[in-house]
């Protein structure tokens, strides 16, 4: 069968399995171990595969995307259907899930921002995703961010990333159970300056990475890596991991097979896959993690990984015992609330809001009536340390079927009050109502006291949030 033509200067990232060459000899990698240790992986299937693109050469209806899609199906095979395919620009972002999981999942979003030139173009920006895999729910982000070297435009990156989280939906960190980052995020290998304050030429920063790559100093590399430095100094990202690269540095190359380096910029690894997990118990397990060397159609090489995520166990709740489920907050009081940065200390009126997703799970007076407002405190003025200590709120939810409770949320959102211009949010900080449930089946009232969470705006630590929680288990009358 004749194989499609090749797009140009195409750079693919892929979560939950393998791709990373161009589509008429790459794709017959997707989904396969790397090397000759993970043979034993062969006989286990994805469950789901992800796929990013940044083809800075294609026109936006030029019909490479549909082929590229095509032909990942195509060596796919019928097991595998596309549940995502989304374009915006130059980026494409694919999801494509098993078909026996279809019946158990559903998209709950698609969101894109531009970050190009003045916001419009979009050669830059990012594609977020929200799925919900059974009782998991997923987060997908691929972003490209600004490219080059030097002090402003790691800024840049940095503002970037929060200009996309807020553009897409949200704070990942409070979206899902467990999340992934990937793309060229262009995060570069910046050397220190000298005692004397001065920074190295380009010449020399390009020599002293060619010595680090030479002795496979992995070690060395990391540590003026900018990426490692935004999330190590919360930047970005809060919370989020990507493994050591112990492989040479994904930019910036000769467009033939190997690593063959274009003395133009300092070789850096621009091409990543980060994640974080919110499920205490287990986190993600990366199995696999690096660049496709014989990519030969770009100046960058691909990145693939594999990664394995725990299972959250069913509730397995009868659909005949129809029970709510109770939950009293108390004690609430916050701790060191970061305003907007337009904002002062001293602007910070705050109350907290206590709400559900989906909010359906909320009873309901009546079978008629609207769905009850979600509680919220009295505001507290001019403090970053807001506390309630005698205030009471309650939420009773509907604890009828595992279908219906599969990645619930429950959220406490810390709003800045300003009668004037209209409130704004602060933060969002996430408790696992499916796990709350989980851990309170089996007795008629559970308790936790001291409970604390964190408050997330656009992938940034806000504040911290405590109070205690009691689940009662109510009979339906």
């Amino acid at each position: 069968q004749q194989q499609p033509q090749q797009p140009p200067d195409s750079t693919f990232q892929n979560v939950f399995g393998t791709l990373g060459k161009p589509v008429d000899d790459l794709v017959h990698s997707l989904g396969k171990p790397a090397d000759e240790y993970f043979d034993s992986l062969r006989a286990k299937t994805s469950d789901l595969l992800v796929a990013s693109s940044k083809n800075s050469d294609l026109p936006l209806l030029s019909g490479h995307t549909k082929q590229l899609r095509t032909s990942i199906q195509h060596h796919l095979g019928d097991d595998y259907q596309t549940v995502v395919e989304f374009q915006r620009g130059e980026m494409m972002l694919f999801v494509f899930l098993r078909k026996d999981l279809l019946p158990a999942s559903r998209v709950e979003s698609i969101h894109a921002e531009n970050t190009g030139l003045g916001g419009i173009l979009a050669n830059k920006g990012g594609i977020a995703a929200v799925l919900t895999v059974a009782s998991t729910k997923l987060y997908f982000l691929t972003v490209h961010l600004q490219p080059h070297e030097g002090r402003a435009n790691f800024d840049k990156r940095n503002a970037d990333v929060e200009e996309i989280l807020a553009g897409t939906g949200g704070d990942p960190s409070v979206m899902a159970h467990h999340a992934f980052v990937f793309g060229d995020l262009n995060y570069r290998v910046a050397f220190p300056t000298s005692t004397r304050g001065i920074a190295p030429t380009k010449e020399e920063s390009w020599a002293v990475c060619a010595n680090l790559i030479r002795r496979k100093d992995w070690k060395g590399l990391r540590e003026s890596d900018e990426l490692e430095k935004a999330l190590r100094e919360k930047k970005i990202l809060c919370g989020f991991r990507t493994p050591m690269c112990k492989f040479c540095p994904t930019f910036k190359l000769e467009r033939r097979s190997g690593f063959h380096y274009d003395k133009k910029r300092t070789p850096s690894y621009t091409d990543r896959i980060l994640w974080k997990s919110m499920q205490q118990n287990r986190s993600i397990e990366p199995l696999i993690y690096e660049p496709i060397s014989s990519f030969a159609t770009s100046d960058h090489k691909p990145m693939r990984g594999l990664f394995f995520l725990p299972e959250r166990q069913p509730l397995n709740l009868h659909r005949d015992e129809k029970r709510m489920l109770q939950l009293t907050f108390k004690k609430l009081k916050c701790k060191s609330l970061v305003p907007t940065p337009d904002l002062f200390q001293s602007d910070l009126d705050t109350f907290l809001q206590i709400y559900c997703e989906p909010q359906s799970l909320l009873s309901q007076p009546k079978p008629s009536s609207k769905l009850p407002k979600p509680p919220k405190t009295k505001t507290i003025q001019t403090s970053d340390r807001p506390s309630w200590p005698n205030e009471v709120h309650k939420l009773i939810i509907n604890v009828f079927s595992d279908e219906d409770l599969a990645g619930s949320r429950l959220f406490v959102k810390s709003v800045l009050e300003n009668k004037v211009l209209g409130n704004a949010t602060i933060g969002i900080a996430m408790v696992d109502l499916e796990d709350l449930v989980r851990k309170s089946l089996n007795a008629s009232e559970w308790e936790e006291e001291g409970v604390e969470t964190v408050f997330f705006r656009n992938g940034k630590e806000v504040g911290k949030c405590f109070f205690d929680l009691l689940a009662t288990w109510l009979v339906e009358t």
